[in-house]
């Protein structure tokens, strides 16, 4: 009787953690995006008048550009591989939920039947449109698409920098120097979040029944 009573409290234990563990890294993952946006859309309206109205003819201006475009793709890297390893531990938290539920319902008739919700959440649809679907997929598609949009940006700068006239050649190559950089960070984050796929061993959880990646 008391080994019952404590591999149910362990149970309870180990749904209680997942549940917490899910809803903390839910609410990380928001407010990453949230700053991602705020320092975006900041650059812009702050930043986007002024460069505007030079029309990205003076070193300043251009550097100024790259500088930005800089700061907003190492931002873009560095939250990337975040959201890429959030989402991983979700998804874990997520197996180990609907396990626990398709096993304890596996050996206990609830009240009430509650077999349509045992099968893990799956997309309508493959691809990057089933990617869009859900909410981890979403998040690392907007933050991927900051990953590759600012080097093009940086790449524009460069250009502007060698075919304007007044710009002297050290905006050049500042401009090319935030280029390389801006080009390190990113690759680096892709590779970094794509070596992040896999738990760390001793974690593996059996499939729950109809799992699929989210």
């Amino acid at each position: 009787m008391a080994d019952d009573e404590l591999a149910h409290d362990l149970v309870l234990r180990e749904w209680d953690e997942a549940w917490t563990q899910s809803r903390h890294l839910e609410s990380m993952r928001s407010q990453y995006l949230g700053f991602f946006f705020a320092a975006t859309l900041g650059v812009v309206v702050v930043t986007g008048k002024q460069l505007a109205e030079d029309s990205l003819a003076s070193a300043g201006s251009l550097i100024t550009l790259a500088a930005l475009a800089l700061g907003l793709e190492l931002l873009s890297a560095f939250l990337y591989v975040a959201v890429v390893r959030i989402n991983r531990v979700l998804n874990y938290y997520g197996r180990l939920i609907f396990w626990l539920k398709s096993e304890v319902y596996a050996h206990h008739d609830p009240p009430v039947d509650l077999s349509a919700y045992l099968m893990w959440p799956q997309p309508t649809r493959h691809g990057w449109k089933g990617r869009l679907s859900t909410t981890q997929g979403t998040a690392e598609l907007v933050l991927i698409l900051g990953v590759c949009v600012f080097p093009v940006v940086l790449l524009a700068a460069l250009v502007r920098a060698a075919t304007a006239p007044d710009v002297a050649s050290t905006g050049v190559v500042l401009c090319a120097i935030c280029l390389a950089v801006g080009v390190a960070a990113g690759g680096t984050a892709v590779w970094a979040a794509a070596g992040s796929g896999e738990l760390p061993r001793g974690t593996a959880l059996p499939e729950p029944p109809g799992r699929t990646e989210r």
